[in-house]
């Protein structure tokens, strides 16, 4: 049963013309659209891409963290470098380092590492999310303090990003601090990190359609 479980890995091989953008989405299960109807599809990147005109090539591990994506050698980077280089990358890392309860100078190193990769293998059009926040115990005051220090970090471009989008408010509730509930994941109460359908598409709206230009 597909619904709401993440596979494994999923190889699907395009050829596109030459004219459509290709923006790579770098994330972990909020990316891969983990405890959605159709995890993957349902992706934030896929909307966005359709609403653009762009090709979306997701990357995205459930339970990823910056640090576990610093070897440019290992499979999960080198099964992509023989394919065409994207337009853009949009990286949205950085939720489960944070809530791993991560220092903001733990995770801000990982992260440099990970831009590093990227600008070398793939695209210095390289653009921020920012995290969302989670309810429940998936939380506590301390990792919300470091979640909302990193995501000023992001917006002041640190690594090397060109802009950053504000796609955690996006989906945060009019008080700030929690998840929306409108567009938490069904399956998920009462510990909530996870988007569903409608969280998803929601957030894609935050995400202009610049991102897959080359006008950089």
């Amino acid at each position: 049963m597909l619904e709401e479980y993440t596979p494994l890995d999923v190889w699907i091989e395009c050829e596109i013309d030459s004219k459509v953008h290709v923006v790579m989405f770098h994330g972990d299960s909020l990316t891969a659209a983990s405890e959605s109807p159709i995890p993957v599809y349902d992706s934030y990147a896929t909307p966005w891409a359709l609403m653009n005109g762009c090709f979306a090539q997701i990357l995205a591990n459930h339970g990823s963290l910056y640090a576990t994506w610093n070897d440019s050698t290992a499979w999960k980077w080198a099964k992509y470098y023989g394919l065409t280089l994207p337009d853009a990358v949009f990286e949205d890392l950085g939720s489960n380092d944070v809530f791993s309860g991560n220092s903001l100078a733990t995770v801000q190193a990982s992260q440099n590492v990970v831009m590093g990769i990227l600008r070398v293998n793939f695209s210095n059009a390289i653009f921020y999310g920012t995290i969302s926040p989670r309810n429940g115990t998936a939380t506590d005051s301390a990792r919300e303090t470091v979640r909302l220090a990193f995501n000023e970090s992001n917006r002041g471009l640190a690594g090397g990003a060109v802009q950053a989008f504000d796609t955690g408010h996006q989906v945060e509730s009019a008080a700030g601090g929690t998840l929306d509930p409108r567009y938490i994941a069904a399956a998920e109460s009462p510990n909530n990190i996870h988007l569903g359908r409608e969280g998803q598409a929601f957030k894609a709206i935050g995400i202009p359609a610049h991102l897959g230009t080359r006008a950089l």
